[in-house]
């Protein structure tokens, strides 16, 4: 049965990350109230941007998931060594390691 650590990143790391994603937030904010304005406006005869809008929206519900997943990898240890700020000769503990079965083959058990 696998068992999952969670360890978190560098305070540096989840500052930056708790920055990134208030800015991100507040910058969605600004998008749905354009979007509320621009859905609002009195439009001339034909000339309501439908296709545009559409696509306006779905930009906007796309960055929702994508800030959740910015989240996780800049506040949890994601096994990037790049992105997790650590050093090749540092690391104390392995994220993934292979441990001899009781028939003696790897099978590749987290750790």
């Amino acid at each position: 049965m696998p068992c999952f650590r969670t360890r978190c990143n560098a305070l540096s790391s989840i500052w930056y990350t708790l920055i990134v994603i208030a800015l991100q937030s507040y910058l969605i904010y600004l998008g749905v109230e354009r979007y509320k304005l621009y859905n609002d406006m009195k439009w001339p005869t034909g000339g309501y941007p439908s296709a545009q809008l559409a696509v306006y929206s779905f930009l906007y519900v796309a960055c929702l998931p994508l800030n959740v997943i910015l989240f996780a990898v800049g506040i949890f240890k994601s096994g990037n060594i790049a992105g997790d700020n650590e050093k090749l000769a540092d690391r104390e503990q392995r994220t993934l390691e292979c441990r001899p079965n009781r028939k003696g083959n790897k099978d590749g058990e987290y750790s």
